[in-house]
């Protein structure tokens, strides 16, 4: 979970980084709403990404998903 943290902390610098992360994490986390929030996370699985990296993998697993 620290990655995730440390992702999080660099997209704080730009509001048009971090909006992006958390409108996919909230698109996700909708579609699995009986996930507590690290588990969600554990769902991703992210691992070692900058936020950049973060964004495009939370796109990747909404579009597999089928994520409205």
């Amino acid at each position: 979970m620290n990655k995730i943290e440390e992702v999080l902390d660099k997209a704080k610098i730009s509001k048009d980084r971090m909006f992006p992360i958390l409108n996919k994490i909230d698109r996700i986390w909708l579609a699995h709403h009986e996930l507590p929030f690290c588990e969600l996370i554990k769902l991703i699985n992210i691992n070692d990404v900058d936020d950049i990296e973060f964004t495009k993998k939370l796109d990747i697993f909404i579009e597999t998903n089928n994520i409205k």
